[in-house]
């Protein structure tokens, strides 16, 4: 490997330790990795250790609305230090730590009882103002104005923070990224989103591949010579409505014919290649991939 895309989209998090570990791989010796302040607490820093095989390692990091807590500490650790890209949109903005107590009876209580700060001393905590349906309801870049521009409210002098660098990085929820990706919402439909929500893709892929395992010598054969063609396509639709009762919308299969043979391509791939067959397909026309892939290029 020369260089890493590091994908946290749609990566909820999971525990602090598993984060500080990953960015250590990417940070030199005592680098910050995260600050966690806590009123029962107290106060702990996370720095680098000198164990670390990805130092020099050029990254870009893809975030989206749905990373969040530990995705965003690594991407945060990152941003702040200088040390990669980060691409794609404005993250959750779950900036707390939570402590798991075991009760008498078998259950569990979780505590929220710090808040973490990435190393240039940002909160990146979504704010809450008492209403939880509106907090809820706030997904970051997730929002309706964020999915196609930065929202620049978030952009104020008081949230203003700066890397070692000179770069400029605000907090106020979430981790904006580096270089703003907007969503692509073409070839949506409702049709599309009633294929997506069922495992009709897989499925089919799975009962495609049965006889076919031995066509191509290998990924980048498959890749080449394999096309979802009208075929395929007329079996998918037919396939959808017989076992899953997705009735077959035209209008919406027009809207969303890319989409879907893209799909469909990706989750054949998987069936003979594994999760990098899916990924080669599928990312061959992801913005946010091509974007960051374009940023690596240029680097040594």
């Amino acid at each position: 490997m020369k260089k890493l895309i590091l994908d946290l989209r749609n990566n909820g998090g999971g525990v602090l330790g598993a984060a500080t570990e990953i960015a250590d791989e990417f940070l030199k010796n005592g680098q910050t990795i995260l600050k966690t302040i806590g009123k029962k607490v107290g106060t702990k820093v996370y720095k680098a250790t000198d164990a670390g095989d990805l130092e020099n390692m050029p990254l870009s990091i893809l975030i989206n609305a749905n990373s969040a807590s530990a995705s965003e500490i690594l991407a945060g650790a990152i941003q702040d230090n200088d040390r990669g890209t980060i691409v794609g949109r404005r993250s959750f903005g779950k900036g707390l730590v939570q402590e798991d107590t075991k009760l008498r009876d078998g259950s569990v209580i979780r505590l929220t009882v710090a808040r973490y700060y990435t190393p240039t001393g940002r909160c990146i905590q979504r704010p809450y103002n008492g209403k939880y349906d509106d907090y809820y309801m706030d997904r970051g870049g997730e929002n309706d104005s964020e999915l196609y521009k930065p929202d620049s409210s978030i952009f104020v002098d008081s949230l203003k923070f700066k890397t070692p660098k000179g770069k400029i990085v605000y907090g106020g929820g979430g981790i904006m990224p580096d270089v703003f990706v907007p969503f692509d919402s073409s070839g949506l439909s409702m049709y599309y989103t009633a294929l997506r929500v069922s495992p009709v893709f897989q499925s089919f892929a799975f009962d495609y591949v049965e006889n076919k395992r031995n066509q191509w010598k290998n990924l980048d054969d498959f890749m080449a010579r394999f096309i979802v063609d009208e075929k395929v396509l007329s079996q998918f639709g037919f396939y959808a409505q017989k076992e899953f009762k997705i009735p077959f919308d035209k209008y919406g299969f027009m809207v969303s014919r890319n989409q879907i043979s893209r799909l469909i391509k990706a989750q054949i791939a998987e069936q003979l290649f594994g999760d990098s067959g899916f990924n080669k397909v599928f990312n061959s026309v992801d913005n946010e991939f091509t974007r960051a892939l374009e940023l690596l290029k240029r680097q040594p």
